[in-house]
């Protein structure tokens, strides 16, 4: 059976902004993806999602949210955390993940979900 290898968490926010660190510990109230959902059984297309262990290098991976809107996803791989300074995210722009401050991403989130 296929597998789909995936990391997730679930919450109610608080406040505009929630930090979660990546493969980490859910913040308070929050909780984690179940361990292990066989979807689409019995039909040949039928696969198992599980969890996440951790990051290998060279590997592309893929990281987004849900809110009242579709965020958008964020491509990265390890080798691109080296690069992000203080106070500087990954972001999407164009189907393509950029440097940029922070303050400018909250105020482009807020810009969105507002509009």
């Amino acid at each position: 059976m296929r597998q789909h290898i995936s990391w997730g968490v679930h919450g109610n926010a608080t406040t505009e902004v929630v930090e979660v660190e990546l493969l980490g510990t859910p913040p308070p109230g929050w909780t984690s993806n179940e361990p292990t959902v066989v979807i689409g059984l019995p039909t040949p297309g039928a696969f198992e999602v599980v969890p996440l262990p951790s990051l290998q290098p060279d590997v592309r991976y893929g990281l987004g949210g849900r809110s009242h809107r579709d965020a958008i996803v964020v491509d990265f791989k390890t080798a691109d955390f080296s690069r992000i300074g203080p106070g500087e995210v990954l972001a999407p722009d164009d189907g393509v993940s950029v440097l940029m401050p922070r303050a400018d991403f909250e105020e482009n989130a807020r810009d969105t979900c507002d509009g």
